[in-house]
């Protein structure tokens, strides 16, 4: 699709299995720091394009290493909610600083994004452009194993409950 991807993993294991999906660059977060990974993979630019699903801590981080005009989305708060950061690279760097939840939606408007979602990325799918990679399958008599296996922080792509 064009874009050079940089990800953060827990392990040299899902690091590499980050790059076997197509991931430029893969950092392992319990060794190293991204910030000079990001700026040596960006030529010093940046990143266009943060996704952050850890909030908190990371949001700092996150705005020093990104590009003058880049983006940052903040999808989940591992971390915690509450942000302490130097919001002067936002200004200096006109970055966008976004949030972003469906829990408070209503569900007509869950519906109308998930059918969005489903005619653009299905037809990707059915090409073999995206292709979503399951680890491990429980039947639902067996959830409360899915949650042990996701606990245990081992799984590589995702866990799907079926009848």
């Amino acid at each position: 699709m064009g874009a050079s991807v940089i990800v953060t993993a827990g392990s040299a294991a899902k690091c590499d299995y980050c790059r076997s999906l197509g991931a430029d660059v893969a950092i392992n977060y319990r060794e190293t720091d991204f910030f000079d990974t990001v700026l040596a993979a960006t030529g010093g630019q940046g990143a266009n394009v943060v996704l952050d699903m850890v909030g908190g801590s990371y949001v700092d981080r996150n705005l020093r290493v990104m590009a003058i005009d880049g983006r940052c989305a903040i999808i989940s708060l591992q971390d915690g909610r509450q942000i302490s950061a130097d919001f002067e690279p936002l200004l200096r760097r006109r970055l966008t600083l976004v949030g972003s939840t469906l829990r408070p939606l209503p569900k007509s408007e869950k519906s109308r994004i998930a059918s969005n979602v489903a005619s653009a990325v299905l037809p990707l799918v059915a090409q073999g452009i995206i292709r979503p990679h399951v680890n491990q399958t429980f039947t639902l008599d067996r959830a409360s194993d899915a949650h042990v296996w996701m606990e245990s922080n081992v799984n590589m792509g995702k866990i799907v409950l079926i009848p």
